[in-house]
Parts: C-alpha cells; sequence; structure tokens
C-alpha cells in the first residue's frame, strides 16, 4: 500500500506546516486544499505564508477521491469538515483528524465508519499566526496509530509518507493512552493560563501547581473510566 494523494483540510499553523511538507514531496497535484465560499476566494487570491514563502497549495471546492484526508480545522468547524470532504472519501480512503481532544475521531466514525479513521494528534508545535502568514520554530510531530493499536498496513504507508516528507512521526504502542496524556495537558495548563491570564511561568509556584494536579485527577478518573490506563 501506498499513500499518493492527499486532501487537507483546515490550514491554520498545524495544517500548513504538515502541508506544505507533503504538497513538497508528492507535488502540487497529488494534494488538495478543501475549502469553499468566500475562504476558497481568499486562499486562491491571497495565499498563505510559511516562514515568509508563499505555499502553491491546489486549493479546491470539488476535491477529488484521496488515499488520505487530514482534518486540521478547530473543533468548532468540524461538523463543516465532514461535510465538505464527502467528494475526497472513497472506499479505501484513510481518515485523520488533528484536532485536540478526544472526541473528534468518534464523531468522524459515526460520518465514515471507524474502519476509515486513524487516531492522531500534533504535539510540540511552536508557531505564531497573523492572518495569512504563519511563523514557526518548532514544528512538532505527529502521533498516530490504529484504534486496536495494531500496526496495520496503512499505518505503514502513512509513516512512510511522513518521514518521506520530513514530518516527524511516532506510532506508539497505545494511541489512546497518548491521545488522552495529550488532553491532561491541554486541559490542565492551557485552561488554568488562560483563567489566570498567565504563562507557563506562572506555573512555578504552589498554588498553581496544586491547581493543575487537581485538573489532571478529574481526566485522570475520566480516562479510566473510559478504560484507558492514565496515570
Amino acid at each position: 500500500m501506498e499513500i499518493k494523494s492527499v486532501a487537507l483540510i483546515g490550514i491554520g499553523a498545524v495544517g500548513c506546516l504538515f502541508g506544505a511538507r507533503i504538497n513538497d514531496y508528492l507535488g502540487r497535484e497529488h494534494v488538495q486544499v478543501i475549502a469553499d465560499g468566500q475562504r476558497l476566494l481568499r486562499y486562491r487570491q491571497d495565499g498563505v505564508y510559511l516562514n515568509g514563502k508563499r505555499i502553491d497549495f491546489d486549493y479546491t471546492d470539488n476535491p477529488r477521491v484521496a488515499d488520505l484526508i487530514i482534518i486540521a480545522t478547530k473543533n468548532l468547524q468540524l461538523g463543516e469538515a465532514i461535510q465538505a470532504i464527502k467528494p475526497a472519501v472513497g472506499e479505501h480512503t484513510a481518515i485523520m483528524s488533528l484536532l485536540n481532544g478526544t472526541e473528534s475521531e468518534h464523531i468522524l466514525a459515526e460520518a465514515y465508519g471507524e474502519e476509515k479513521i486513524i487516531y492522531s494528534f500534533a504535539v510540540g508545535l511552536s508557531s505564531m499566526h497573523d492572518g495569512n502568514k504563519i511563523h514557526y520554530e518548532s514544528d512538532g510531530r505527529i502521533v498516530f496509530g490504529e484504534n486496536d493499536n495494531r500496526i496495520s498496513e496503512r499505518i505503514l504507508a502513512i509513516r512512510k509518507l511522513f518521514e518521506e516528507a520530513h514530518i516527524t512521526c511516532k506510532v506508539p504502542e497505545n494511541i489512546h493512552l497518548e491521545m488522552w496524556k495529550k488532553f491532561m495537558l491541554n486541559t490542565a495548563f492551557n485552561t488554568l493560563s488562560a483563567i489566570i491570564w498567565g504563562g507557563y511561568g506562572d506555573f512555578d509556584n504552589e498554588p498553581t501547581r496544586q491547581l493543575v494536579r487537581m485538573a489532571s485527577d478529574e481526566v485522570i478518573l475520566v480516562a479510566n473510566a473510559e478504560g484507558v490506563p492514565l496515570t
């Protein structure tokens, strides 16, 4: 099995970086960026810039069937994305969601079937986003796997694509455990930093560390109830 075509929806910091590398590797004719309406017109007219370089994506509102679809929107746009990718979903298409949280794969499975879904997330990306200009310093990595954690033929094919496109990736022993680890960090640090209007340096004291532990303990209880051995 080989991934020869990719469709991407969502070209913010995460989607643009990984999409640009796949675009460079496979070639523009094999990579589609799905968009519609004013967004499609804006992309075609203004483009997107990654570290000062304009990325020459093929933008479309009528995508062809793709071997791999990568969803990199925000969670609130998942419903729209599910409808937009429909023409790109073929019999053997794999669908990968890089959205934060633990729910998007289940929602996608309801729409397209569990057999099409790759469980995944992106982590470690450090970037700033200003309009159509994205600047990144750390490109992070994609962590992914099958629902049952087996090393399937398509997992090997996706890993080969990422490695040859110079995308750092990892196939862990338990993808669900890794997803819940990231969810715990997001729940504790991101939420609390917003509430206290603080940066990560503001967690270097006992009261805020205690808040982090309390928030994390709640996530651990939910994960364990879901059968995930998070500690």
